[in-house]
């Protein structure tokens, strides 16, 4: 196990390594460091020892808040997956369905573009359409204030199921 997985002892502060802090800092994270104060991202993501040489999954990326910290922390060593709803769940309408399949589509584009790193780096899925070869290849699958809609909309586990086979044992 590397230094940068290993969880922090208890009662010291996380250690925030430079790559994160680096993408942090972005000046191209300008509009979006309002939420810092609120969101802690470096915090959050030292807790989640994410790593920026992890193949990690953002479940239902919206905004695309966190993404674009992701895309600037992950995209030169490691892989961003934007991971979307299982349109087929029961809680979308044809048209909502549509959209799901049509961002996880656009999601590597997307990030590409914002951040300047090549869409070959990013990756895009709704949770019914991940690719067989993506099982067990996951260092990390985040969920960001999404939790309470799974529950609201008694999808949790039949989202949590694909999620689970996506990570590494």
């Amino acid at each position: 196990q590397h230094d940068h997985h290993a969880p922090a002892a208890p009662g010291k502060p996380l250690a925030i390594n430079a790559e994160l802090a680096a993408a942090v800092a972005d000046p191209r994270r300008n509009a979006d460091r309002a939420r810092d104060q609120y969101r802690r991202p470096d915090q959050t993501l030292a807790f989640f020892q994410v790593a920026p040489d992890m193949k990690v999954g953002e479940y239902a990326p919206g905004g695309e808040w966190y993404s674009r910290l992701l895309g600037l922390y992950l995209g030169p060593k490691g892989k961003l997956v934007g991971l979307y709803f299982d349109p087929t769940s029961g809680a979308f309408n044809e048209t909502q369905q549509k959209g799901i399949r049509d961002g996880a589509a656009k999601y590597p584009a997307d990030i590409a573009g914002w951040s300047g790193i090549p869409a070959e780096r990013f990756a895009g899925y709704a949770l019914d359409a991940v690719p067989e070869g993506e099982k067990g290849t996951f260092d990390r699958i985040v969920v960001m204030r999404m939790m309470h809609n799974l529950l609201r909309w008694n999808i949790a586990d039949r989202a949590s199921k694909p999620m689970r086979d996506m990570l590494k044992p």
